[in-house]
């Protein structure tokens, strides 16, 4: 079985690629990594992406207080090496460039697997021989988009809050759910844990579940989602709702120590 990785600069992202190639060296074919700086068009990653891990400050403008210090210092303890071989690791400007698509035509691979990044088009949905997959911090249909997680907490919805393995659509997080998996906050002490422990355990979804087709041959089943759901822009996360969700995760907290 032949995978393809697309995913962003971020450590969680490079933990992700990292953890594929730990659990599939000789399956993974290549990792694409959406960079974001025309410099980086068609380059190997390695040193690009050490800085990137350095120097995401441009990042938290457009994603919100899930890039501050707290976070990064946190996120980063994902990554204790980086142990892929780079020549078969890409970095591109745009998911959905030609540069993609060529590198994902040539490979011929079976399956896809996406962590962050745009939308993907359906020139590259095509590809894969399989299917395609993609991990969603957030429980579908009810939270899509950005910030799934923190919207949940926000709403103190506490029954949604948790991940979804999708099915790749052209449409933000409207594939076919293959799996949800509900986070108890009792496994985190705040929200930037609580994005930590949500990526880990996305993670670790996906790759139980592509052993599981290499193991049977079959693909999973899947569930359509048969209502619409909100979907959330990152422009949506604004302070006041920040400023909410983490006096919700002070209140849980709280009352946890008090049982």
């Amino acid at each position: 079985m032949r995978i393809g990785l697309t995913t962003g600069p971020l450590p969680h992202h490079r933990f992700f690629i990292q953890r594929f190639f730990e659990e599939f060296n000789d399956e993974l074919i290549f990792s694409i990594t959406q960079i974001n700086t025309k410099r980086s068009r068609g380059s190997k990653i390695s040193n690009l992406a050490k800085k990137s891990f350095q120097h995401l400050s441009g990042w938290d403008s457009t994603q919100s207080y899930l890039l501050s210090r707290i976070y990064n210092k946190k996120s980063r303890k994902l990554l204790e090496s980086v142990n892929f071989p780079h020549e078969i690791d890409f970095a591109v400007d745009d998911i959905n460039s030609d540069l993609s698509e060529n590198i994902i035509r040539e490979n011929d691979i079976d399956i896809l697997v996406v962590f962050g990044g745009k939308i993907i088009k359906k020139n590259i949905l095509c590809l894969p021989k399989r299917e395609s997959y993609t991990l969603h911090l957030g429980w579908c249909p009810d939270y899509r988009g950005s910030h799934g997680l923190h919207w949940a907490i926000h709403d103190e919805n506490y029954s949604k809050l948790g991940l979804s393995i999708l099915t790749l659509s052209d449409r933000v997080d409207a594939g076919e759910i293959v799996l949800r998996r509900r986070i108890e906050t009792k496994s985190v002490k705040d929200e930037y844990d609580l994005m930590i422990f949500a990526q880990k355990l996305a993670i670790e979804e996906i790759i139980k579940v592509i052993k599981t087709i290499k193991e049977t041959g079959k693909l999973p089943s899947t569930e359509a989602q048969n209502k619409i759901g909100n979907v959330f822009l990152s422009k949506d996360f604004t302070p006041r709702i920040k400023g909410c969700v983490r006096k919700n995760m002070k209140k849980i907290k709280l009352f946890e120590a008090s049982q």
